[in-house]
Order: structure tokens, then sequence, then C-alpha cells
């Protein structure tokens, strides 16, 4: 046989069923607290949009620019870990990609900053990030072609053959290979 315990009722919510009233209050204390805006208004902590500068308009501002290789990774594991996705599974990487975005962006929050960071290849948009990246791809390749010319006047077919070796293995263009020097045989450095 059961047995029932009787239901006291919550002070202030006589009326309603205990469990029910116990849910009310539970959502009563933890509703989220807005600020007083006419108190930060007054005390000046929050400005009216109209009332900001043109100056203070315009920061933070993002600039953009393409991935690095390093910095492309840390935000993929970061995205990985926020979506839970695995970041050696093809179609995960695809949905991860496309998380974080084409082009990497930080925030400049005044004039030096922004400066600076311009200096440093950001760039206002992500338009201008993708031509900045073209251009810099396209300074690498002409570099390229032009030292892979010169060294196929200078290098013997062994030689170019390594070179082209290394330049195939490589995933962009090399505009220079580092030369290494074969020691010559059967001779000994004099020492003096």
């Amino acid at each position: 046989m059961a047995v029932l315990l009787p239901r006291y009722s919550i002070p202030g919510y006589e009326g309603m069923d205990p469990e029910a009233a116990a849910e009310l209050l539970h959502r009563r204390k933890n509703r989220p607290e807005t600020p007083d805006i006419d108190m930060l208004l007054s005390t000046g902590a929050v400005v009216p949009y109209e009332k900001l500068t043109a100056a203070q308009k315009a920061f933070p501002c993002a600039l953009y620019r393409a991935w690095t290789d390093d910095a492309r990774a840390k935000a993929r594991l970061r995205a990985a870990r926020q979506l839970q996705l695995n970041v050696k599974d093809a179609l995960d990487l695809d949905t991860i990609d496309a998380y974080i975005g084409a082009y990497d962006s930080a925030l400049a929050h005044d004039e030096p900053q922004r400066l600076l960071m311009q200096g440093q290849g950001w760039c206002e948009t992500p338009d201008a990030a993708k031509q900045a990246a073209f251009l810099a791809h396209r300074e690498l390749a002409t570099d390229a072609a032009v030292s892979y010319t010169d060294d196929r006047r200078i290098l013997s077919d062994k030689a170019m053959a390594e070179r082209e070796r290394i330049d195939d293995a490589a995933a962009d263009h090399i505009a220079e290979i580092p030369r290494a020097p074969i020691a010559r045989r059967g001779r000994k450095a004099k020492v003096s």
C-alpha cells in the first residue's frame, strides 16, 4: 500500500500546484537581468549610436587575408571541437572549412592597429584579400619560372632532373631550389 504524503503549498502560490509553482519560481530566479539602460546612458557607460563620432563608428573593424597553413590548421581544430566533427574525415573537413570561411579575419580596434595590420598584409574586404592572394601567388609563379629558365641554361641534365623532382614534390611553386654542392671524389683538401 502506497503512502501519500501531504502536498504543502508554497507561500504566495497557495492556489497553485506545488510542482508548477516551483517551476515558475525556478524560471523567475534564473531569468537574465537586463541592465538599466537609463542609468547606463546617464553615467556615460553607453553612448547612443547617433552621438558617436565617425572614428568611433569605424572601429572595431574586420580585416581579412588568406589563411596561413598554421592558422588554418588551428582554426580547423577549434571548429572541429565546437561542431563535434572529425578533422580527418573528408566530409567533416568540408563542413569545417565552410564554417571557418575562405579567409582569415581579425579585428582592428583603432587606427594605428588597422594601419599596422594592413602593413602585415591584411585587407579591408574578402575580395581585396582574394586579389592580394592571387597577386602573391602570381609573383611566386613568375619567380619560379624565371628561376627554372635560368637553371635550365646552367645546370646539367642530371641536376635539372633533380631540380624537377624537388619542384614536383612541393605543394606550391618553388622560386629557388637550394643548391647543395657535391663533393668531388678522389681529391683531398689541402691542409695548410
